[in-house]
């Protein structure tokens, strides 16, 4: 990609980490993160809940958590596999 884009390999690096931190920190902040013809990151919120061990039965408490779900688009659903070329 770097060569395609003729920028260095350093530069590549930190616009990638720049995108990434950009959709971190817009999930966090609870918005969905669309990207056109590619897909969208949504962050789930996932409630407290009670867990119990079936061997011993103790019960420990899960606290919430945020986990993120990627949909992909349409288009990328109909781009062959490497296995299909």
């Amino acid at each position: 990609m770097a060569k395609d884009l003729d920028k260095s390999h350093k530069d590549m690096e930190m616009m990638v980490d720049t995108v990434v931190a950009t959709i971190a920190q817009n999930l966090e902040e609870g918005s969905v993160v669309r990207i056109p013809e590619f897909g969208k990151f949504e962050a789930r919120k996932h409630y407290e809940r009670i867990i119990a061990n079936p061997e011993t039965g103790t019960r420990k408490l899960v606290p919430p958590r945020l986990s993120i779900a990627f949909t992909p688009a349409f288009a990328v659903l109909e781009q062959p596999s490497r296995e299909e070329l």
